[in-house]
């Protein structure tokens, strides 16, 4: 990036968490500074790919101020997705980017974290249960179910998931709890999947007594 006297906060690629296809994110915002000595004229600020930029940014931008670009991610095909925020202005004879991620998908986990009440050593508790909806229009297949994280030893799964999930159908995920030890436990359910976004993940928390 050949800033001049143009300042971004934060300058680092703007990474979004998955998003569910057809539906908008949460914004991120970068604060855009004019760190010079004089007034600095804008040209443009646009985004590119599926991402929404709008910005508090006139025509100008007096030495010392600042103003705020916002984006969303806003996908509408499944997938990984990059994206850019090109700035126009007169501190730079180049454009001045900033890089933009995310990853579409069609697969909802709800809810997508599970806490256990405390448990006694070597007890299993009542299950917990996780519904997993494919929203797109066309099947999802399943490929991979796996236990990861600090302690997977002390949670099982099972579910009655296909290996191809039908458009607009959903599954149900069973989870239980075993402590094998007093104190926080903790694992994370990993489904990788045709989704986009995979592999879809699933908290699982709990403490043993």
């Amino acid at each position: 990036m050949n800033t001049g006297a143009a300042g971004f906060s934060p300058a680092s690629p703007l990474a979004f968490a998955d998003q569910l296809v057809g539906t908008v994110s949460p914004a991120q915002v970068v604060t855009f500074t004019n760190v010079g000595k004089k007034s600095m004229s804008i040209t443009s600020i646009k985004g590119s790919g599926q991402f929404k930029v709008s910005s508090t940014c006139g025509k100008s931008l007096e030495a010392g101020a600042e103003c705020q670009i916002s984006t969303s991610f806003a996908p509408v095909i499944q997938g990984t997705h990059t994206g850019l925020i090109t700035v126009i202005d007169s501190a730079s004879s180049k454009p001045e980017v900033i890089e933009l991620s995310g990853a579409g998908t069609v697969v909802t986990l709800s809810p997508s974290s599970l806490t256990f009440a405390s448990q006694k050593v070597g007890t299993m508790s009542p299950p917990q249960r996780v519904q997993l909806t494919n929203t797109g229009k066309v099947p999802l297949d399943i490929t991979k179910w796996a236990l990861h994280g600090f302690d997977p030893g002390d949670f099982s799964e099972s579910n009655n998931c296909p290996s191809s999930l039908g458009a607009g159908a959903n599954c149900t995920i069973t989870a239980t709890f075993e402590p094998t030890h007093t104190g926080a436990r903790s694992a994370i359910l990993y489904i990788t999947d045709t989704g986009g976004g995979s592999p879809q993940t699933v908290l699982l928390a709990g403490t043993g007594s």
